[in-house]
């Protein structure tokens, strides 16, 4: 099975992930995020439009996701991935990705404190072995 298609696997269905940013004063910061990813393999989430995370997002668009792995099996494939993330309210963005599991935090697909983070990869890392297998954005 080719690279592509292994990380295809792990991100198949809403993940769980680690989404690192760069605060303002330059430190790291990493929070979880519940996340899904395309076919093209670009990862959204949402978040409220005055987290935190969407500040550092809109200051420097480099993020860094790591998900998979599991607790109960050490040796479990797992994914590094570097990417450029942008902040979107775009109606028809938000009305595709809304669904009832977002009534407790919002009041709809229209309300003005929702917003999607889409996250483009440029470089993911797969760790199924020994030494990882890199797929880069062409």
């Amino acid at each position: 099975m080719n690279t592509r298609k292994k990380i295809q696997e792990i991100l198949q269905g809403p993940k769980l992930m680690v989404l690192s940013s760069t605060k303002e004063d330059g430190s790291p910061w990493g929070r979880y995020v519940m996340a899904a990813a395309d076919d093209q393999l670009v990862i959204r989430f949402t978040t409220f439009t005055g987290a935190r995370k969407v500040e550092d997002i809109r200051r420097d668009s480099r993020v860094h996701l790591v998900c998979g792995g599991s607790e109960a099996n050490m040796e479990s494939p797992y994914l590094q991935i570097a990417g450029k993330a942008s902040v979107s309210t775009d109606p028809t963005l938000k009305a595709a990705i809304w669904n009832e599991a977002l009534s407790a935090y919002f009041s709809g697909p229209d309300d003005p404190n929702f917003a999607v983070v889409e996250v483009t990869p440029l470089k993911i890392e797969y760790w199924g072995g020994p030494e990882p297998e890199i797929w880069t954005a062409e």
